[in-house]
């Protein structure tokens, strides 16, 4: 029962905008059999999937220099909105 929610759960899958990689929209990545098993303390897998993450680019560092405001202009910003 064990191995089979360990494989259940060993899956994590973020957004992606790529036709090749993610032609729906969601990237797939798996977790190593030891990393989806490891569930010490409080955390449970957190800790795990937030390493995964970052590992694939999709969480930003503590000490990473802010995005430019014409970045968040061109990507976040609804076009046609003036405020």
């Amino acid at each position: 029962m064990r191995v089979s929610l360990t494989n259940a759960y060993r899956h994590l899958f973020y957004p992606l905008n790529d036709q090749v990689k993610a032609p729906k929209g969601l990237m797939h990545y798996t977790l190593t059999a030891p990393d989806a098993s490891m569930v010490k303390g409080k955390n449970n897998q957190q800790n795990v999937i937030l390493k995964a993450l970052k590992d694939c680019g999709k969480i930003r560092a503590e000490e990473a220099k802010p995005f430019a405001p014409a970045f968040i202009l061109q990507k976040v910003w609804p076009a046609g909105l003036d405020s």
